[in-house]
């Protein structure tokens, strides 16, 4: 089928965002707001609606995340990958859903 032209994005402007974007996808399925509109405006990256599901049909921005994480480098662009004060409640959700091992299957 290919990458959804809703993914165009991904690669582009989005990109600097992609590993902190799917980190909250979690988080933002259980309510929470992301914490910039740049998050905003690429959280269709790691989204798994029907025509956006960039990271299942898009092997470069599959690579991509998986780059940015085995490395720990994020692109330029990219700003702080750390947690402010504003983002906490956010965290801690994730953090919660993290430490829920029913979520997470080892493959």
């Amino acid at each position: 089928a290919g990458c959804p032209p809703g993914c165009a994005d991904c690669m582009g402007g989005c990109r600097p965002h992609l590993l902190r974007v799917t980190a909250l996808s979690s988080a933002i399925a259980q309510g929470a707001k992301l914490p910039s509109p740049a998050l905003e405006a690429c959280a269709h990256c790691a989204s798994q609606a029907v025509g956006y599901e960039c990271m299942q049909l898009c092997p470069e921005v599959f690579e991509e995340v998986a780059r940015q994480t085995l490395t720990g480098r994020l692109p330029e662009g990219a700003g702080l990958s750390c947690v402010r004060p504003s983002e906490l409640r956010d965290f801690q959700i994730l953090s919660k859903l993290g430490a829920q091992t029913a979520y997470w299957e080892l493959f």
